[in-house]
């Protein structure tokens, strides 16, 4: 007898194919250790071997998937091979510690040290360590870390996945991917995204619940499963299937097509961009510029600060890749949650809610002055019309935005920057900037919310821990509501609101958005067409009643469930 589980959704699309248990081999032996000087020697050999290995991963996820998710193994290479973690396990092996042993050890200072930061970049390289210590500790122990496959396209399910593991699993193979643990913000939920493959996280009790072989139909995008499918079950997700096949074609042909309501009412739908390799996807994908363009890329991996000219070169070619649209650069979110070799700041027991983003500006001029040369000089020497948005992050009194827009203007008349046409606004994502939006509207453009910090703040809870995963979601109804607050306060004074967070890229949320009257959304390159296409189909009175319901309901959960009826209905055919 078929039945369900439901878990959190972290990558849209439809399966149904046999269960296949991924157990997870762990990297211990019984082994006997050699002298100081042959550990040692072990450890050096086996870190040399796992560097290999990860680079060889990358270069295939590269090849297979994009440049952005290999990224993410050419990090973990850097892990593996970071000289302080090796004269960590170097100093423990001296002192007659087996070589795998003083290999967790160092790991699992460096995690714990990342993990206190509270950020969620670096929270979210902390979960990697794992991934790297136990690599470099299976080659020590000569253990074969090489995940079992599946015969045939299969539902892959595991405790938990980790991204060599997603990587590693041949494409074809993987109907579905489905875990116990996890959350829809960690690396193997990225790698199943953007290899488009239905992925759903944290569905607690499903090992237990199924049987190897046993049919599944995974719905990616409201994370319900169906086990053991009877016929009519099976034959409804069959149907889902080939329906989402066919939209997939259709999506290709709204590449060129504005961002809008069926009724024409405008919704900008524009890519957050992490580094200038993602420019190509984004344009292929017709986003109508970048809502996110996350500078902090230009500071990290240096020993010195970037010069005005340097960042200048990194911003005019972001700007051109959007000409006649608008790009909105996001300064320098750096501080003491994600240090930088060339900025001396004091421990804080809580970095993540410290001396960080346009507080570190504010608190070093001599970095805040050379960025915004840098992006004026390429707003004044763009030649493509691009339209530059600089947006200033952790703002959380009118003081500190006022303070800051203040030297931008200061430094743009030294520049002779005609500033009529630039806009400069904040991203919302501290609770109480959200509370005061209606203040800092008398001097902001724009608002663009941070739905990512924005959620984790405002219930207290960290989105990477997997046991709060079911508390911190956007679509719950107070998430909702303090948007709503947002968007007033902007129209109060003409300012228009966008949102940037992970949450822009969901279809019920979009709807949501718009009905609030959010008029940008920037989001994953590829999630795009299908935001697009669901507001098309939508008028904007449907949106607004989609935002109705949702701040009336109780539950994200019913939120989705509402908002999708509607989804559904407008399109004629069944979600």
């Amino acid at each position: 007898m078929s039945h369900s589980i439901t878990g959190l959704p972290a990558a849209t699309g439809s399966a149904l194919a046999p269960a296949f248990i991924l157990r997870t081999e762990h990297a211990v032996a019984d082994r006997t250790p050699g002298t100081p000087e042959e550990e040692t020697t072990l450890l050096e050999q086996s870190i040399a071997t796992a560097i290999e290995q990860l680079q060889d991963i990358a270069a295939k996820v590269r090849d297979e998937v994009g440049e952005e998710e290999a990224g993410i193994f050419d990090a973990h290479a850097m892990f593996a091979g970071d000289p302080a973690l090796a004269d960590m396990a170097k100093g423990d092996i001296a002192n007659g510690t087996r070589a795998d042993i003083a290999v967790a050890t160092a790991f699992t200072t460096f995690k714990e040290m990342l993990m206190s930061t509270g950020d969620e970049y670096m929270m979210a390289r902390a979960a990697d360590m794992d991934d790297v210590s136990n690599r470099v500790q299976a080659i020590i122990n000569g253990v074969d870390l090489t995940v079992a496959v599946p015969s045939e396209p299969s539902v892959i399910i595991a405790e938990e996945l980790t991204p060599s593991q997603t990587a590693t699993l041949p494409k074809e193979l993987m109907a579905a991917l489905v875990t116990e643990k996890g959350s829809a913000t960690s690396h193997a939920a990225i790698l199943a995204r953007a290899a488009e493959i239905p992925a759903v996280v944290g569905a607690e009790g499903i090992i237990a619940a199924v049987e190897p072989g046993t049919l599944v139909g995974v719905n990616g995008a409201t994370g319900v499963m169906v086990i053991d499918p009877d016929e009519h079950e099976a034959e409804e997700i069959e149907l889902r299937i080939q329906r989402e096949s066919r939209r997939k074609e259709s999506l290709a042909e709204l590449v060129n097509t504005p961002g809008q309501t069926k009724d024409g009412q405008r919704v900008e739908l524009a890519a957050n961009i992490g580094g200038l390799e993602h420019l190509p996807l984004a344009v292929a994908q017709g986003a109508e510029g970048s809502g996110l363009v996350r500078s902090e890329l230009v500071f990290q991996d240096r020993t010195t600060a970037p010069t005005a000219e340097e960042q200048a070169e990194f911003y005019g070619k972001a700007l051109a890749a959007f000409p006649g649209n608008r790009v909105v650069i996001r300064t320098m979110d750096v501080g003491a949650d994600k240090p930088l070799p060339f900025v001396n700041q004091d421990p804080e027991e809580n970095p993540a809610l410290g001396v960080r983003g346009v507080r570190l500006s504010l608190e070093r001029p001599d970095l805040f002055d050379a960025q915004l040369r840098g992006l004026l000089m390429a707003y004044r020497d763009t030649t493509d019309g691009g339209r530059l948005a600089i947006m200033f992050p952790m703002v959380s009194v009118v003081s500190e935005f006022k303070a800051a827009k203040q030297r931008t203007l200061e430094i743009a008349q030294e520049l002779g920057v005609d500033t009529t046409n630039l806009e400069i606004g904040m991203m919302i994502e501290v609770p109480v900037a959200a509370l005061l939006a209606d203040q800092l509207a008398e001097y902001a453009d724009f608002f663009s919310i941070g739905t990512n910090d924005l959620v984790q703040y405002l219930f207290a809870a960290d989105r990477l821990d997997s046991r709060l995963a079911k508390l911190a979601q956007y679509l719950n109804p107070a998430v909702i509501r303090l948007i709503n607050q947002v968007v007033k306060g902007a129209n109060r004074h003409g300012a228009w609101v966008g949102i940037c967070g992970e949450s822009a890229s969901d279809p019920a949320m979009a709807v949501i958005a718009a009905g609030l009257g959010v008029r940008e959304l920037s989001m994953t390159p590829t999630a795009i067409g299908e935001v697009k296409d669901t507001l098309r189909n939508l008028t904007m009175n449907q949106c607004n009643n989609a935002a109705e319901l949702a701040m009336n309901c109780t539950t994200s959960q019913e939120v989705r469930e509402r908002v999708m009826e509607i989804i559904s209905e407008a399109r004629g055919r069944l979600g």
